[in-house]
């Protein structure tokens, strides 16, 4: 599951939602301005967070048993 509130997308998806590219299109295709990501262990996200401090982490979402990406 990734909650689409924790980040604020930049600026330059707005202009191309506004052309009429869908919410979901966009996520598929442009991930809304996410670019780097690393999937860990409930445990370890402090840790994690810690390590990559200088590049502003961010806890996106869970993982759950499932076939499809869930956007909340």
């Amino acid at each position: 599951t990734v909650d689409t509130s924790t980040w604020e997308p930049p600026e330059v998806f707005a202009l191309v939602a506004a052309s009429g590219v869908d919410e979901e299109e966009m996520f598929r295709t442009f991930n809304m301005g996410i670019g780097f990501t690393l999937v860990v262990e409930a445990g370890s996200v402090d840790r994690v967070s810690e390590v990559v401090a200088r590049h502003e982490p961010v806890v996106l979402g869970t993982v759950e048993k499932g076939a499809e990406v869930t956007l909340v």
